[in-house]
């Protein structure tokens, strides 16, 4: 061994060292079986080769996968060497050096498995050599192998919100994550952020009978790279998963990766499954005035739920989303129990997230709501909450009085506008003057050309308006009040 090869050779033996205890295995045993290559081991063997073409094969076992440090030194001008896994055939390093020694200053990741290493020398070209195998185990979440959804369903669940840790080696680019949602809620792959663990990744779920939730995600696995840190996230009700983490990076990518499975659960309700009607039917009517909560998932694309009418009447659906102008809302599920629908709209968008829809004259009896996700990319998932509620009437409104006139004030209410009527007589009949104001966030109307020191009743109702369609559908009138004109 040259100078400069001899301190490259000490390096590499120190830098081991530095990793794990050594406690040296000598190559051969008496049972003839392979060398276990335990954790912090090294593997060290040295022979002769004759000038009649032959070679020689030694058998190692590594229990863990891991980085392995191969360092080769030989006499031989011509020498070949392969490391094969024998479990499956499939050779993973070889080499034909023309120089010596041959020396890899870097881990080459090895999968847990049985290996042989077999060294050739050219015929009439004899020599010896001493060959070294430093190994260091990976630290992956899982010790045993996870590169097929078979392998995984025999391995132990994954806890959630704590760093897991992969791990690619030379074959294989695929690993497979068990988990476990005891509840419905957002789960989210949050990527690791170390300098050396950038690569392209694929990112799927599949759920307990192999069926994908979600189509494939390709990102780089560091958000370094692009500056964005958001996590790849899923809606999902209960149940076990299998999280496929691929390499998809060129050239590959080798060794060790890191991320956390972070879960939150969805504040629901009910616990209960309701994606059927036959579901919803079976429980107890949900009753006005009451706040329901839940979510639509990928694998639970819509819910049903019953609900109480006590009395026939106008009624308002509040509902709110948990993203943007998404509304996991089927506006033609408001059913009777006979099946036939109750024509629904939104008459008021409160904001991005909220809005409000108006059922008029709902009969009283048992009805079923629906909320569904029926986008293409299952892009409307997510918490939602909804209350059903009487439209209340206008009421709390103070006309202002003056010489001949009045001003009918009253607070916004809902819909898309309003109607008022002043008489002289307390029934309205006649009425004296009557305007339509058409926009809701106008609330006062000024009355001109009246009875001096007479007294007005005044009254006032909300509409709203159908998509395509002029007809106004007015609530009931709100408490009378009255007021004397000035002279």
């Amino acid at each position: 061994m040259n100078r400069r090869a001899g301190k490259f050779f000490a390096v590499i033996i120190l830098a081991l060292a530095l990793v794990v205890c050594f406690s040296v295995t000598a190559f051969a045993d008496d049972t003839g079986d392979p060398i276990i290559i335990d954790v912090g081991d090294e593997l060290s063997f040295s022979g002769v080769l004759d000038s009649e073409g032959t070679h020689v094969t030694y058998e190692f076992s590594l229990p863990h996968s891991g980085e392995v440090w191969p360092t080769i030194e030989f006499t031989s001008k011509i020498l070949h060497y392969e490391i094969t896994n024998t479990d499956e055939d499939w050779r993973y390093l070889s080499g034909n050096p023309t120089t010596s020694p041959s020396i890899y200053s870097f881990g080459i990741p090895f999968e847990a498995g049985n290996y042989k290493i077999e060294i050739y020398s050219a015929k009439n070209d004899p020599g010896t050599f001493n060959f070294l195998l430093g190994y260091v185990p990976s630290k992956e979440s899982y010790d045993q192998p996870n590169s097929t959804i078979v392998q995984a369903r025999e391995l132990p669940t994954l806890p959630l919100n704590k760093e897991i840790t992969g791990f690619y080696s030379k074959r294989y680019r695929v690993d497979y994550f068990k988990f476990e949602l005891e509840k419905a809620g957002k789960f989210q792959v949050k990527f690791g952020k170390e300098e050396n663990d950038v690569f392209y990744c694929g990112l799927r779920l599949l759920d307990e009978n192999e069926e994908v939730l979600s189509p494939s995600s390709y990102m780089y696995n560091n958000p370094k790279v692009i500056g964005d840190d958001t996590p790849w996230t899923l809606d999902l009700k209960p149940g076990i998963y299998y999280l496929e983490y691929s390499d998809q990076s060129t050239p590959k990518h080798e060794g060790s990766y890191h991320f956390t499975a972070k879960f939150t659960a969805a504040a629901r309700t009910f616990k209960y499954d309701n994606d059927d009607i036959s579901d919803a039917k079976k429980r107890t009517a949900i009753k006005v005035n009451k706040t329901v909560k839940d979510q639509i998932a990928v694998n639970d694309l819509q819910d049903y739920y019953k609900i109480s009418i006590p009395k026939d009447g106008d009624y308002v659906l509040t509902v709110t989303c948990s993203k943007d102008n998404a509304w996991p809302f089927d506006i033609s599920s408001m059913q009777k129990a006979s099946g036939s629908s109750v024509r629904g709209d939104y008459s008021n968008t409160v904001s991005k997230r909220k809005k409000e829809f108006i059922y008029k004259s709902l009969p009283k009896g048992t009805y079923y709501l629906r909320f569904l996700d029926s986008s293409y990319y299952k892009s409307l998932t997510g918490p939602y909450s909804f209350v059903m509620k009487p439209a209340p009437p206008i009421s709390g409104y103070t006309p202002v009085a003056g010489k001949k006139k009045l001003t009918a004030k009253w607070p916004k209410g809902t819909g898309n506008g309003y109607q008022v009527q002043i008489s002289l007589n307390k029934s309205f009949k006649p009425v004296a003057k009557s305007a339509v104001i058409t926009k809701v966030g106008t609330t006062q109307k000024v009355f001109k050309s009246l009875k001096a020191k007479k007294t007005y009743y005044v009254r006032v109702r909300n509409y709203v308006k159908y998509s395509g369609s002029s007809t106004k559908y007015y609530s009931d009138w709100g408490p009378i009040t009255s007021i004397k004109t000035k002279g």
